[in-house]
């Protein structure tokens, strides 16, 4: 009788106890401020923070368990590498929180339905002891994301009555959606790998430009925006992209490197360069200033080079009158079929390379060269780029690769090289992804233009 009494009046302790345990997940503002869901309007590509929070009366008995999000259409990265810890009172009572947050960067406009995330953790009872694991779900949460307004500040680029014309307005619809994308603050800095000095024609110099944001990741950063000149010829080399964490901060750094080969002597400028960017409030611009270097005429030809040029004339005047005859007319001629079809055969030539630079064909090699050894941003970055070039460019992943695709997630943060195990298993996913492609009709080998001499768009590389 005693011992059931003695049950009967512990018995409400222990459901007092299960009920101290609480699990909340909301939004935060950048200033750390608890926000409504309803209330806030973020727009596509700017970070949104998630805060997912445990209390207890009385104490944590072990770290809480918080486990990887995946979200349809978002990057999600875990903000910090610990949790944080403090108090809140709450009708009264003091409760002890443990906050694990986690960083949000949409890919799409429209509504987003975060599902309850499910925590495990383990507290310490009121009678001392140490309850069982308990796992906790919070309640789901209900998101919309904006589309960015219009961006102002790109200037058009103007297409050139030229053969060339479609390439150049490809060439600036890209670099309008480049512009797009969204940062709290950015710097740009750039280096020359010679003093600019005692150039000659034919000289090459190096152009290192580095764009440095925060409040965004290095893959989001678009490519920059390289202005043309009939002064010097240019190409790019591989860029490098890092991401760090600054007092909990993201700070993504994009890295190009411009080669600039002289063609003319005199005063040549190297471009300003411009990059514009969404703050949350208004479009910013940053401009690198331009660069005026002093150009001296290459080095005279060696004489040998005029005597053989001469000597070859020579011959050419010492030919029967009747052969000199027929060697000017099938030059003559040579000469009229380039100037009547030399254009349209360059003009056609380029339309094609134009299709297959941008091709889902070459995203996808270039995807399976970084999934044979590079590190897990590449591998993100090139993920996004073949993704661009499909109809339905943000297909996610099936649920059976969830924890696989947020474990590089968490490698690109940490700047570290998946495995090889990893590497294997995610050229699988990518395989599979692909073939459901071609069944659904979604790749470029399956689509056929209407026009066969349409020229294929170039897409930013996370399309809204």
């Amino acid at each position: 009788m005693k011992w059931t009494l003695l049950i009967l009046l512990m018995l409400p302790v222990s459901l007092l106890a299960a009920e101290d345990v609480r699990v909340r997940m909301q939004l935060l503002s950048h200033q750390g401020e608890v926000i409504r869901s309803d209330a806030y309007e973020p727009v596509v590509g700017e970070r949104i923070t998630l805060a997912v929070d445990v209390m207890t009366t009385t104490w944590f008995a072990k770290a809480p368990r918080f486990p990887h999000l995946v979200i349809r259409d978002m990057i999600t990265l875990k903000a910090g590498a610990f949790a944080t810890n403090f108090s809140e009172r709450i009708n009264g009572a003091s409760y002890a929180v443990q906050r694990r947050e986690y960083s949000l960067f949409p890919q799409r406009a429209g509504s987003y339905t975060l599902h309850g995330i499910v925590v495990e953790v383990q507290v310490a009872s009121a009678g001392g002891g140490t309850s069982g694991p308990q796992q906790l779900r919070t309640q789901p949460l209900q998101l919309s994301v904006q589309s960015r307004p219009l961006n102002d500040t790109v200037e058009p680029v103007d297409a050139r009555k030229s053969y060339f014309s479609e390439l150049q307005q490809a060439e600036s619809s890209l670099s309008a959606a480049a512009s797009n994308w969204v940062a709290d603050a950015v710097d740009l800095s750039q280096t020359f790998s010679s003093s600019l000095e005692d150039l000659k024609v034919g000289d090459m110099v190096e152009r290192r430009v580095s764009i440095r944001a925060s409040g965004t990741l290095g893959m989001l950063i678009p490519p920059m925006r390289w202005p043309r000149s009939d002064n010097f010829s240019q190409r790019s080399l591989n860029s490098d992209i890092t991401d760090s964490t600054d007092r909990g901060e993201f700070v993504g750094t994009r890295t190009e490197i411009r080669q600039y080969t002289l063609l003319s002597e005199g005063q040549i400028t190297l471009p300003a360069l411009k990059v514009s960017w969404w703050d949350g409030a208004e479009w910013r611009v940053n401009t690198l200033a331009a660069k005026t270097v002093n150009v001296n005429a290459a080095p005279n030809r060696p004489a040998h080079t005029s005597l053989m040029t001469q000597s070859l004339f020579d011959r050419l005047l010492q030919l029967p009158w009747d052969v000199f005859l027929v060697v000017a007319l099938l030059v003559v001629f040579v000469v009229g079929l380039g100037l009547r079809f030399g254009g349209r055969f360059f003009a056609g030539c380029n339309h094609y390379l134009l299709r297959w630079k941008n091709s889902e064909v070459l995203s996808w090699l270039r995807l399976r060269g970084v999934c044979s050894g590079s590190d897990a941003a590449s591998i993100i970055r090139r993920y996004y780029e073949w993704r661009a070039k499909s109809v339905a460019p943000l297909r996610p992943q099936p649920d059976q690769w969830a924890g696989l695709w947020s474990e590089i997630s968490l490698l690109a943060t940490e700047q570290t090289r998946p495995s090889f195990k990893q590497r294997r298993q995610l050229w699988r996913l990518f395989v599979d992804m692909r073939r459901a492609d071609a069944r659904h009709g979604t790749t470029a080998l399956t689509q056929k233009s209407r026009k066969g001499s349409a020229v294929v768009s170039l897409q930013p590389l996370n399309p809204e």
